[in-house]
């Protein structure tokens, strides 16, 4: 069994925090999987949640420890030739 954080949340919401990569990484570092909002826009990953704000890159997407949910269809296409967990 693995807990997954939400957005880098594991002691309740913090809109102000979440999607960070500062955050998220925090979470990875107490053992939890974390479920990140991605878009992908003019051939750039982003990380937010309504609209990209946090620019990250292929590899660092690639932790088996994320559940991405793509937030645009050309993220969700782009990521379709990868083994990362997406929906």
């Amino acid at each position: 069994m693995f807990f997954i954080s939400h957005r880098g949340n594991i002691n309740g919401p913090n809109p102000n925090e979440e999607n960070k990569v500062k955050y998220i990484l925090e979470a990875l570092n107490q053992n939890y999987n974390v479920e990140i909002d991605v878009w992908y826009i003019n051939n750039k990953f982003y990380l937010g949640h309504d609209e990209p704000l946090y620019e990250v890159n292929l590899e660092f997407l690639s932790n088996t420890k994320f559940w991405i949910h793509t937030k645009n269809l050309e993220c969700f296409y782009r990521l379709g030739d990868t083994n990362l967990n997406f929906f």
